[in-house]
């Protein structure tokens, strides 16, 4: 994990017997002068939590790929993968391999 992850409070996700630990947002990822809107806008910390949880398990059937490829093998909304892939990606969850397609970098699920 990098230190990045200490903007992230760790949450406890029950899947197929397992416990993964998935970054969940504390408080507004807004900036304090975007309008109300924004805030209005974003998951609540239990959706966002069980939002990055779809992307990895995704990511995990379909790697390497980018956000781009994920959303087109999986049926996620790309925005959805764009989004939670910067997520787990700062959190540690998935890395860089060094490609790029469509103008787009390529990651892959890290092994645990």
């Amino acid at each position: 994990m990098t230190n990045q992850t200490s903007l992230f409070s760790m949450v406890k996700v029950v899947a197929k017997t397992k416990v993964v630990d998935i970054p969940s947002s504390h408080g507004y990822r807004s900036h304090k002068n975007d309008p109300s809107t924004s805030r209005a806008a974003e998951p609540s910390p239990a959706k966002l939590t069980a939002q990055m949880y779809e992307v990895l398990e995704n990511w995990k059937q379909h790697t390497p790929c980018t956000a781009k490829e994920l959303a087109e093998r999986s049926g996620l909304d790309y925005y959805l993968c764009q989004r939670r892939k910067s997520d787990l990606w700062k959190a540690g969850y998935i890395v860089k391999t060094g490609k790029v397609r469509d103008k787009s970098e390529e990651f892959r699920v890290c092994q645990a």
